[in-house]
């Protein structure tokens, strides 16, 4: 018989078909040891066969008064937030479609509450977005997420890699005074920061700020739920976190990233700032982030081979492994470039993982070799061992020969006097 309360091993234990998206998300990231509130999960079992107003089974609701009585919550405002079996998922993030409610105190406002989110997922946004997204209605079901309204002084988004551009190693923070509903609405304009991240070494660099109006923030009302209030002109003006905050909230979020996929870490992480520590309470995959590349490679396919690594690495990567070898393996690939005075694209990937395994991205490698040497994407592509096509380059006129030629001689100029100082310096050594 499966259980009806699940608390945040379960939750883990149990996956997204009984936990949903966000209750097994929560409940892997407590395993974990990473910042997430104590909370517990209704599972989907609770609502197999339920119909659109249908009362809580009064059973359900003796369980529910036992697990507010075994964490102590009679009395802390909650919030109840919907978790269905497809949601947060790398396919499809459900993000507001379905209901969730905040500021839910005692028994009978849990139970108005659950069936709030429990109704939500037979709403007609919600049917229309699983057609869109070729969802069978009876492939998909809803758990119901409970944990304490957290005190926020400052709430928002953390984005593990941009999604708007796609680039993985940049981490944009954006943030607002209150509760985050006010940014997940569209509802007010946060602070954004942007932070260049070092997968090795595990460090991050302040990019860029942008301070937002700020001009609402999200509060509890009084009597239960929450309301849109003005924000103070002086706390509107103010950044709402310090460089040390989006640093160490930057690294949080990469870290609980890394953790859920070490091998594609992008995620859309929201986080609660309480006035003395960063809590995660929501993580699911960025579902729409865009191919991060060369301007004359965005119409062509992206090619990805493991022809050139398959005997070198054949087996899958660790974590660790993957960790150092992420940074080296992309450096490698470029190091020749960059010593030739070209400058490859900061930040692309050109090794990934797939299934493990290390693959890399021959469309780009072919560009660069041709875009910073002239060399043709033939024998690139053999050299790499890949068996996919070749990618379409412009005709080279005599301005981008002579580039290439002064890149060459460069390069070779520059390998040159690496070579003796490695000599000079194994001489050294040796003596």
């Amino acid at each position: 018989m499966t259980a009806l309360i699940l608390d945040w091993p379960a939750a883990a234990a149990a996956g997204s078909a009984q936990a949903g998206g966000k209750g097994a998300q929560l409940g892997r990231m407590a395993k974990l040891g990473l910042p997430v509130p104590p909370g517990f999960v209704i599972s989907a079992a609770a609502a197999q066969g339920r119909q659109a107003g249908d009362a809580l089974d009064p059973g359900l609701a003796s369980r529910l008064a036992s697990a507010l009585e075994r964490y102590g919550w009679e009395h802390t405002p909650l919030a109840v937030r919907s978790s269905a079996t497809a949601e947060d998922s790398a396919g499809a993030s459900f993000a507001g479609i379905h209901d969730s409610v905040l500021n839910v105190t005692g028994l009978p406002a849990l139970c108005d509450a659950v069936r709030t989110v429990w109704d939500s997922l037979h709403s007609e946004h919600a049917r229309a977005y699983r057609q869109r997204m070729q969802l069978d209605d009876s492939a998909v079901q809803m758990a119901v997420v409970v944990m304490p309204l957290l005190d926020a002084r400052a709430a928002g988004i953390v984005f593990t890699a941009d999604p708007m551009t796609g680039r993985a190693d940049q981490i944009v923070i954006h943030a607002n005074w209150g509760l985050g509903e006010s940014l997940v609405a569209g509802q007010a304009e946060g602070d954004e920061y942007r932070l260049q991240y070092d997968f090795r070494a595990h460090t991050v660099q302040p990019v860029a700020r942008r301070i937002g109006r700020k001009t609402q923030q999200t509060v509890r009302a009084a009597g239960g739920g929450t309301q849109l209030l003005p924000t103070a002109a002086e706390e509107a003006r103010r950044a709402v976190l310090t460089a040390a905050q989006a640093g160490a909230l930057a690294l949080c979020a990469a870290a609980a990233a890394q953790a859920l996929d070490y091998g594609d870490p992008a995620y859309d992480i929201e986080w609660v700032w309480d006035g003395t520590r960063f809590w995660l309470v929501q993580a699911r995959p960025i579902t729409a982030r865009p191919d991060y590349t060369y301007e004359a490679l965005r119409a062509q396919p992206v090619w990805w081979t493991r022809g050139n690594t398959v005997e070198v690495l054949p087996d899958p990567l660790a974590p660790i492994e993957w960790s150092n070898a992420r940074a080296m393996v992309n450096g490698m690939l470029t190091a020749g470039y960059t010593l030739a005075g070209y400058a490859p694209l900061p930040g692309a990937d050109r090794a990934s993982l797939h299934y493990g395994r290390i693959y890399l991205q021959a469309s780009m490698l072919q560009w660069e070799a041709w875009d910073a040497l002239g060399m043709p994407p033939e024998p690139i592509n053999r050299m790499i061992g890949g068996t996919q096509g070749c990618i379409a380059v412009p005709p080279a006129g005599m301005r981008r020969r002579l580039a290439n030629l002064r890149r060459m001689l460069r390069y070779i100029g520059r390998a040159l006097g690496l070579r003796k100082r490695a000599a000079s310096a194994l001489r050294d050594v040796r003596h």
